[in-house]
């Protein structure tokens, strides 16, 4: 092990529990019973990896990518995430050099060792893609995505990629085992979609597309795997999609039909959608009062139509510009639109009060969104995150979905702890007894939370169920030091 790994891992805790809310699904906790015995956890990683770790079963989460489209993101044990990032981090400085300056995502910054922010990068990239279209208007613009990307990353062939460059035989043997073990052990295909890091090596898997379009002279950017190529022949770009189709082919992947394109030099300004945003862009900044209608009209026009980047642009300006216009349709497209629902959350919350409150719960007493698993977590997490008042039908409709094993173990985590905010007078022994028969260990956890938040089973009862499960010592040395405020994931 090298001796500065222990140091990596520290710099790699601390960013994942700064950053943790931002997680597609959060820790119920905000990982605050690892935090309060970090240095007790750093040392037994650091004992596993030294006789070879062996992840935990990770949560596959269907995340919505469009109305028919889902991407498989796993929601690993925050102690694997941290030991699989550790790996990653450590070999980043090294990788970073390897990557050609048109690789935009995933930038390593070896000064703050820290990944560059991934919206500032596609922002600046974007720009960057403008000002060439605008000084080259004559020239032809490609598209190329690729199909599935993370999960048809052949996990031989990227170990191997990285071997070839980089000398750090134990950190890439550890690296080979986790993520050989984790795709068995969960039943998925390549590398794990959801945390941060991923996107690193990843990156590497695809500097055979990088040297390709090197060779070739092509203007190109890319981000992650969507390519955005300029050129002054049509044909030219075509045969380069082309050779790049048999390119991945070689590598078992494969282009994505329905965004993969060539695009002639009269429609590039519409494909990359530059006049109207930027002048909309442009007047948010200047505080022109003509703005709110323009995004006001997009934003009707995108439901009409059922636009969802229109959609999703036109109320994060709406947001920015603290406009409720869209407050009553976004609650009217909930059902309707269960793959927004976590843009539509961002947007309500802005504008939170007992109506939003009162509509978001009946959307759930309804039953609209029950096979919605992940649009169902994120009105539950708002609920955390956004009520200040004691709610007898939160509370009802929280240990409900609490209490049936059918549901998804990440929105059942959720509704634990609603019941504790929202409890009635009996409710820490109904928490006690499903705790004492809960499978799930981190739905169990979540639990005993509910429970001490509840604050009707007294501290001896509550310690001595968690020691008789004896599932998490970090959580019992949490609990013993009496947290008088749990965080709000």
């Amino acid at each position: 092990m090298p001796a500065d790994f222990g140091e990596i891992m520290d710099r790699t805790w601390e960013r994942s529990y700064g950053a943790h809310f931002k997680q597609e699904v959060p820790d119920v906790i905000k990982l605050a019973d690892y935090r309060h015995s970090w240095l007790q956890v750093r040392e037994d990683l650091l004992e596993r990896l030294g006789r070879g770790y062996s992840p935990s079963p990770a949560q596959i989460i269907n995340f919505p990518k469009s109305e028919l489209h889902f991407r498989p993101i796993a929601r690993m044990n925050p102690l694997d995430q941290v030991v699989y990032e550790s790996l990653i981090y450590y070999l980043a400085p090294k990788i970073e050099k390897s990557l050609s300056k048109n690789v935009c995502s995933d930038r390593w910054d070896i000064e703050r060792s820290q990944i560059r922010r991934p919206v500032s990068a596609w922002l600046e990239m974007r720009r960057e893609i403008y000002q060439s279209h605008r000084k080259n208007p004559a020239y032809s613009l490609g598209r190329i995505d690729v199909s599935s990307f993370f999960e048809s990353i052949q996990i031989k062939v990227l170990v191997s990629r990285l071997r070839a460059s980089i000398d750090e035989p134990w950190v890439l043997a550890n690296l080979s085992s986790f993520l050989e073990y984790f795709s068995a052990l969960n039943g998925v295909r390549g590398i794990p979609q959801g945390p941060p890091a991923s996107g690193i090596i990843a990156n590497v898997y695809l500097l055979p597309i990088d040297s390709y379009l090197t060779q070739r002279g092509v203007e190109y950017w890319r981000f992650s795997d969507d390519i955005t190529l300029l050129g002054d022949s049509l044909d030219g770009l075509r045969q380069v999609v082309r050779d790049v189709a048999r390119l991945l082919s070689s590598m078992g992947m494969a282009l994505a039909p329905q965004k993969s394109k060539v695009v002639n030099w009269a429609d590039v300004e519409s494909e990359l959608e530059g006049a109207e945003k930027d002048a909309i862009n442009y007047g948010i900044a200047t505080g022109d009062p003509r703005v709110g209608e323009k995004l006001e009209a997009i934003f009707d026009d995108s439901i009409k139509h059922k636009n969802d980047r229109d959609t999703r642009y036109s109320l994060t300006r709406l947001k920015t510009l603290n406009s409720d216009y869209a407050v009553a349709s976004v609650l009217d497209q909930l059902v309707n639109s269960p793959h927004m629902v976590g843009h539509f959350l961002t947007y309500l919350r802005a504008f939170y009060g007992s109506d939003i409150e009162d509509r978001l719960i009946a959307t759930i007493e309804e039953g609209g969104l029950k096979h919605d698993d992940y649009a169902e977590s994120q009105i539950l997490l708002t609920f955390l995150r956004k009520s200040t008042r004691r709610s007898k039908r939160i509370r009802t409709l929280s240990l409900e979905i609490l209490s049936d094993l059918d549901r998804q173990g990440y929105v059942r985590e959720f509704a634990a702890r609603l019941v504790g905010k929202h409890c009635d007078l009996s409710d820490g022994d109904t928490l006690l007894g499903l705790y004492s028969s809960e499978p799930d260990r981190r739905v169990a956890r979540a639990i005993i939370v509910a429970i001490h938040e509840a604050g009707q089973v007294s501290r001896q009862k509550l310690l001595a169920a968690i020691f008789q499960k004896e599932e998490n010592p970090y959580l019992l040395l949490y609990m013993e030091s009496r947290p008088a405020k749990i965080p709000i994931p």
